[in-house]
């Protein structure tokens, strides 16, 4: 029984949105457990992520928890950066001259195994 009440369970969060993580992870493990947690992307509401929860002799509790913006300040300053040197490539580029410092991306080119050959006497190299 345990088995199709957590597979119920993450059916109802796979509906509800995008699935991050889930613990415990499978159904051989849910069967010695008494509290599921997942973290869900979705935009939907609460209430109705809630509702959805909750599933009726299967669940007696939901908590619901936001999780912190991922947008830090450091993210901010790095934005700035990149946007400011962006302008300055752009700025450069419609007054006629290269940019001072383009950005090129060359794939990497495989490398090749030396000749060994080369170090040996010419008798062996016929």
């Amino acid at each position: 029984m345990r088995a199709a009440a957590f597979q119920l369970i993450r059916n109802v969060l796979h509906g509800s949105g995008t699935l991050i993580a889930l613990r415990p992870e499978d159904n051989v493990a849910a069967a010695t457990v008494e509290i599921v947690e997942a973290a869900l992307a979705s935009s939907q509401s609460e209430e109705r992520l809630l509702q959805r929860c909750r599933i009726p002799s299967i669940v007696s509790d939901v908590r619901l928890e936001h999780a912190a913006t991922a947008e830090t300040p450091e993210h901010e300053l790095l934005g700035d950066l990149l946007e400011a040197q962006a302008a300055k490539s752009v700025a450069e580029t419609t007054e006629g001259s290269a940019p001072s410092n383009p950005l090129i991306l060359v794939p990497p080119q495989p490398r090749l195994p030396k000749a060994r050959f080369a170090s040996m006497p010419p008798a062996l190299m016929r």
